[in-house]
């Protein structure tokens, strides 16, 4: 009886750690999904940013032009 008293103990301890490790893996996948998120956001940023300085570019050199025009 000995023997299976220390299985029955040993089959908890695993049940205990193997519940454990699922929780910390979900903290894990919950982590990745939010970096991933933050990722996404960044680069929406990073391309309405590039979107923007190229369209500021653009009418800098406008204004420029229109500037030039009226040097004596």
């Amino acid at each position: 009886m000995e023997n299976v008293s220390e299985v029955a103990d040993l089959v908890e301890s695993i049940a205990k750690a193997s519940k454990e490790q699922s929780l910390a893996i979900e903290q894990i996948n919950q982590g990745v999904l939010q970096v991933s998120q933050v990722v996404q956001a960044n680069s929406a940023t990073s391309e309405e940013s590039a979107a923007a300085s190229e369209e500021l570019s653009r009418q800098a050199e406008l204004l420029s032009e229109e500037v030039r025009k009226f040097k004596i």
